[in-house]
């Protein structure tokens, strides 16, 4: 185990280091190729989780925060 602590990432390897971005985008790729979808990207992930989130229930400011964005109107486009 390496010397981050468990809140410094959210995803670890199973040696427990963090995740790359590298390794993020192999594993689109390999989910885009085994489900057929043509346009998968990290983008389409966050855009999709962010509106499944307001859909059940989640409010704009929360989202906001999550998100890390420094205006509500950023949050709303």
């Amino acid at each position: 185990m390496n010397d981050l602590q468990d809140s410094d990432c959210l995803f670890l390897t199973a040696d427990g280091y963090p995740i790359t971005h590298t390794m993020v985008a192999r594993l689109l790729e390999r989910v885009k190729t085994w489900a057929e979808v043509p346009k998968l990207h990290p983008l389409v992930c966050r855009n999709t989780s962010s509106v499944r989130y307001l859909v059940n229930g989640g409010d704009a400011f929360s989202l906001q925060k999550i998100l890390r964005h420094t205006s509500l109107e950023m949050t709303r486009k």
